[in-house]
Parts: structure tokens; sequence; C-alpha cells
């Protein structure tokens, strides 16, 4: 893979912002107060389900990226590679 290095940093950076987006959302709803209007016990609202995405995919993307990086690291990713030849001595 060309550029791993680069597709792994950049996974990394959006799954470190998504999981400080979840943050927020979870001290920021703790610091609200609930309505008298809950639903019933034993449902959840939408809401309540769709809060913990970010940090999901988040923690989804931080994972992938920081595989991408070690394993272009390991490899040694700044070795150029050089193209095959043919029998005739001409690259293909």
């Amino acid at each position: 893979m060309q550029f791993a290095r680069v597709q792994g940093t950049g996974l990394a950076v959006l799954g470190l912002l998504l999981l400080l987006l979840q943050g927020y959302f979870l001290f920021h709803a703790a610091g609200a107060t609930n309505s008298s209007t809950q639903a019933a016990p034993g449902v959840l609202p939408a809401e309540y389900t769709i809060s913990y995405l970010p940090g999901v995919i988040g923690v989804v993307a931080l994972g992938i990226g920081g595989f991408l990086v070690f394993v272009q690291a390991k490899r040694g990713g700044n070795e150029e590679v050089q193209p095959k030849r043919t029998s005739s001595g001409l690259p293909m």
C-alpha cells in the first residue's frame, strides 16, 4: 500500500475527533436535567441508542488507522519499489 501511512494517520485523527465528540456528548448530557416526560421503563429512546454511535465509529477508525500505520512501519514503507523488467530489460 503506497499511502497506508497517510490514510492510517487520517483515520486515527478522525477516530480521535469522534471520540472527543463522544466525550462531549456524554459530559453535556450528564449536566443536563431530564424532563418530566420520560419514556416508559425498559424502552430506550432512539436518541439514547444513537448517542454512542460517534464513539463506536471513533474506536473503529482509530483501530484501523493505527493498524495501517503499524503495518506500514513494519514493512519499511520508505523503500522505493523498482518496477519489474521484461526479458529485454525494459520496465513493464
